[in-house]
């Protein structure tokens, strides 16, 4: 058993290092700004409404996801107490069963008002 618990630590350590990157966000963005004291430059700042929405989507969808992950979390470990007992088996798998659909369906909208977006903001 140490052995195996060895073999799978050894694994994640060099396996979970491959999915952390660094993020771009605004490598990419074209502005100098100047030293204003601590003032956010304007290239970061959205200058129309679907900048803003677009925002808004970004922080609502790691919202939503976080919350799903939280409550996967908490439905698997309702599933691991629950002892046998039937009713608390049946409210687990359910937790589990909606976060998991809650999650598809926010994604769903997700690319559906991503479309949207990208076609009115032409």
């Amino acid at each position: 058993m140490k052995i195996i618990s060895k073999l799978t630590t050894v694994l994640l350590i060099n396996i979970f290092p491959t999915f952390v990157y660094a993020d771009d966000i605004f490598a990419n963005k074209q502005c100098k700004p100047k030293n204003n004291g601590g003032i956010i430059p304007d290239c970061i700042i959205p200058k129309d409404l679907l900048g803003l929405l677009g925002i808004v989507i970004e922080i609502l969808m790691a919202l939503v996801g976080t919350i799903s992950v939280l409550f996967i979390i908490i439905g698997g470990f309702q599933y691991i107490t629950s002892a046998g007992n039937y009713d608390n088996i049946r409210n687990a798998k359910n937790t589990i069963t909606y976060a998991i659909i809650g999650l598809v369906a926010s994604l769903m909208s997700f690319a559906v008002i991503t479309f949207i977006i990208d076609h009115v903001g032409q």
